[in-house]
């Protein structure tokens, strides 16, 4: 299992040794540094994605303060960010990285694992802003917004989009996850909402600003999903350079299976969906839907994967919270249901949980991880164990106020008269 820790980067003072698992959950106030942490995992899962593919790019990530700079500029981190103290320690599938911020030894150490020629694969990652809605509410953002997609998180983005968007037409429209008479497809550069009940179609532009957050994550999610066992397209210079970078084969056979293991090497493994507030904007019965059809997408990713696929989350929302418990309590009651006798009533119970459950899977409470990150800024799991479930105490502060206010209000009116 990846782990990773991070000290004095940003409003984070210590995290402790985060275990990622399929679905993570960061949740806290503002600015206590729930993005921060996710960008930071999200590049350093990039950079063993880049290791993976080609190990002789250890080198050029350890040099010249490489590894701090490409990631302040991606990431958009200040400088105030960093200082003597900061620290990175990222344990993957396949490599290590510390990195330091300690003068004059800024440059990560970036290590393969004993099992790296075993465990090497290609995951397909993506990063999903907050300012996501621009997509739509910028007219032709991918040639307005200038940058460099390997430099700038939201240009990367954008182009991203731009990619996953081509399957979707007027013909073959995308479902929308928040709402079943709603549908996404894309024609002549500009974004489409189509709504079955009213037969029309309506310019993203113009939609509510939750449809504008929500439909790229849609997009995003089936563009990933839809990727894991593909090939990505190589030129034919790539493909040289890669099959030969090992010598030259002696005959046909060692070409072919070089070819073979090539292929291998270079399909997509597994998904990997990093997003800022996916609720952004959305009604609580529009966020479940959301949520589950971003599990959904994992669980069925399971069939396919090579490498586990991952979800990682920042959140505000305890409907999320909610949603998530219902799912592991239906995977704690499948799994007490099978421990039992076989029977009429087993049998019957099954069936009924198989009608309950969206997903087609049962999700087990070791799938998922939740933090809440204090203004201390250290990191509290909020997996309680006993109960199997992710307490949403610390979320839900404000109703505490709104009892202690009641009461107060309620002490006044109907109190007793010190007087009488």
């Amino acid at each position: 299992m990846a782990t990773i820790q991070i000290r004095n980067v940003g409003p984070l003072r210590d995290t402790g040794t985060i275990h990622l698992t399929r679905i993570m959950l960061l949740l806290g106030p503002q600015g206590v540094g729930k993005s921060t942490l996710m960008k930071i995992l999200c590049f350093c899962r990039w950079i063993e994605k880049e290791v993976m593919l080609s190990p002789e790019k250890i080198a050029y990530y350890s040099r010249y303060k490489r590894f701090v700079k490409i990631m302040q500029r991606f990431h958009r981190l200040d400088d105030s960010f960093f200082s003597s103290s900061s620290e990175i320690l990222y344990e993957g599938d396949c490599i290590t990285i510390q990195w330091r911020g300690t003068k004059g030894k800024e440059n990560a150490h970036i290590q393969q694992k004993a099992e790296f020629d075993r465990q090497r694969h290609n995951p397909k990652l993506s990063f999903l802003p907050a300012e996501r809605n621009l997509a739509s509410v910028v007219d032709n953002i991918d040639r307005s917004y200038r940058g460099n997609p390997a430099e700038d998180l939201l240009f990367n983005f954008i182009l991203e989009l731009t990619e996953a968007r081509k399957p979707y037409n007027s013909k073959r429209p995308l479902p929308l996850s928040i709402d079943e008479d709603m549908s996404y497809f894309h024609s002549s550069g500009r974004d489409m909402i189509k709504a079955k009940e009213m037969n029309k179609s309506l310019s993203a532009y113009y939609a509510s600003s939750g449809i504008q957050s929500a439909f790229p994550i849609d997009v995003m999610t089936s563009y990933l999903l839809s990727s894991i066992g593909r090939v990505p397209e190589m030129t034919a210079d790539e493909i040289m350079r890669r099959f030969f970078s090992e010598g030259v084969p002696s005959d046909l056979r060692e070409i072919h299976e070089g070819l073979s293991q090539l292929k291998k090497q270079y399909q997509y493994s597994s998904m990997q969906l990093y997003i800022e507030e996916p609720e952004q904007n959305l009604y609580p019965e529009s966020q479940k839907y959301l949520l589950l059809n971003l599990l959904r997408a994992i669980y069925e990713a399971q069939e396919r994967e090579t490498a586990p696929s991952t979800l990682t989350i920042t959140t505000h929302s305890p409907y999320l919270l909610s949603v998530i418990n219902t799912q592991i309590a239906i995977g704690r009651a499948h799994k007490h249901l099978v421990g039992l006798e076989e029977g009429e009533t087993k049998t019957r119970q099954l069936a009924a949980l198989r009608e309950l459950t969206s997903l087609g899977h049962y999700p087990q409470i070791e799938d998922y991880s939740a933090y809440f990150i204090g203004k201390d800024g250290r990191l509290k799991s909020l997996i309680d164990q006993e109960f199997p479930m992710v307490s949403g105490i610390e979320l839900d502060g404000v109703s505490d106020w709104v009892d202690e206010y009641t009461n107060q209000i309620y002490d006044i009116i109907y109190g007793e008269d010190d007087e009488q």
